[in-house]
């Protein structure tokens, strides 16, 4: 099954040990009240320490809304993270540690802007679409980058990742 959402959340000047953020995160992107999505992709892209943590939907495999259980898997990531990373590595079902060189995302990707024009039908490919949510940095090329409204104030982004699913699932059934 290939990725239908993907979602890069920008995390420049956050600990890589925020587990409560990090968490509250997760369960945005992923979590539906008896199941997974399976069809997101989330990335979570932290400049400084030029890495990548990469959970796959369709491969996350025992993994739990509470705090404590994502703790776990957190836990494990950031040790990945922490290491002399060279390529990919994958400490749990589901979930990539990737070394960055540059914060550069895909043109087709959509930023997440509160000043933007609102998402709509037009602007949302159903089959595969991307969505770049800046908390606290934006990619390299993020003024290139068409701009999309999701709220009418910048949230943060746990909770601009519920009002997304919640358009996304409203525009694409």
């Amino acid at each position: 099954m290939s990725a239908a959402r993907e979602y890069l959340v920008f995390l420049a000047g956050q600990p890589l040990e925020d587990k409560p953020l990090l968490s509250r995160i997760i369960t945005s992107a992923f979590f539906l009240s008896h199941d997974i999505r399976r069809d997101v992709v989330l990335r979570l892209v932290y400049p400084e320490f030029r890495v990548r943590v990469s959970l796959l939907g369709a491969r996350l495999r025992h993994v739990h809304v509470d705090e404590q259980s994502l703790s776990g898997v957190l836990r494990r990531a950031e040790r990945a993270a922490r290491g002399a990373l060279q390529r990919a590595v994958s400490p749990h079902p589901g979930v990539l540690v990737e070394p960055v060189t540059r914060p550069v995302v895909s043109s087709e990707c959509l930023l997440v802007d509160a000043r933007a024009p609102w998402l709509s039908r037009e602007l949302v490919d159903c089959n595969y679409s991307c969505f770049v949510i800046s908390a606290g940095s934006s990619p390299e090329n993020a003024p290139s980058l068409r701009r999309v409204r999701v709220t009418a104030f910048p949230k943060p982004a746990d909770t601009t990742l519920v009002v997304l699913n919640i358009e996304l699932d409203r525009i694409c059934g």
